[in-house]
């Protein structure tokens, strides 16, 4: 706190989606207290930012951002001091990505191309606000276009696309998150498998099963 009712900061513990207002204060020997300072501050580890800068000030807001730990450093040149252990820990629930990895491994799933030979397991992951990755989230799994119908509420989907030429995306949703697709999806036919004899050209025809012609057909 700002004046001489501050607390000195021995460890604190931080969300992610946390800021939180440091103040340098001034004692004499006997530890009373003096004024606040202009000092100015750095932190010691990749955790988030502060609000000064390279500025000189009594005071800095520090936003978490990264899950780690680290500390504040007051330099004043004449004097400085450092926090304790500042510990981020994760924010809540706050975006959803379809991933080609589970465990936030893999890439977010952009355009991709399929044979109808093919299919390909998508996940849903969850992150906070400052992207750090929470885990896979159980979400409401749909598809757009012309693609197959998809559907689900867990946190993984096997697309095994049967229709062929289609195209469209694969959608995730969850409540109170804004929702997240991929890449179009193009999907074409895979390989020759079997061999019919129908009635017409190209895909219209139907197979022969029985038969009657007359002798002028």
């Amino acid at each position: 706190a700002a004046g001489k009712d501050g607390s000195a900061i021995d460890t604190l513990t931080l969300t992610s989606d946390a800021d939180y207002t440091f103040y340098l204060a001034g004692y004499d020997q006997d530890q009373n207290f003096i004024r606040n300072v202009n000092t100015k501050w750095s932190i010691q580890g990749t955790i988030g930012s502060l609000s000064t800068g390279e500025s000189y000030s009594t005071s800095t807001v520090f936003t978490a951002g990264t899950v780690g730990s680290g500390v504040i450093k007051a330099d004043t040149a004449s004097f400085s001091d450092v926090t304790g252990v500042i510990k981020v820990t994760l924010g809540s629930l706050a975006k959803l990505k379809i991933r080609d990895g589970t465990n936030g491994g893999g890439v977010e799933v952009g355009d991709l191309s399929l044979t109808t030979d093919e299919s390909v397991l998508l996940y849903a992951a969850g992150y906070d606000n400052d992207d750090n990755y929470i885990s896979d989230v159980s979400v409401g799994w749909s598809s757009t276009g012309t693609l197959d119908q998809v559907s689900g509420d867990k946190s993984s989907y096997t697309f095994s696309p049967s229709t062929a030429p289609s195209s469209g995306t694969i959608v995730v949703e969850k409540s109170g998150v804004p929702s997240d697709a991929t890449g179009t999806i193009s999907i074409t036919v895979g390989a020759l498998r079997n061999i019919s004899i129908v009635d017409a050209a190209g895909k219209n025809g139907s197979a022969i099963d029985t038969l009657t012609l007359t002798s002028d057909a």
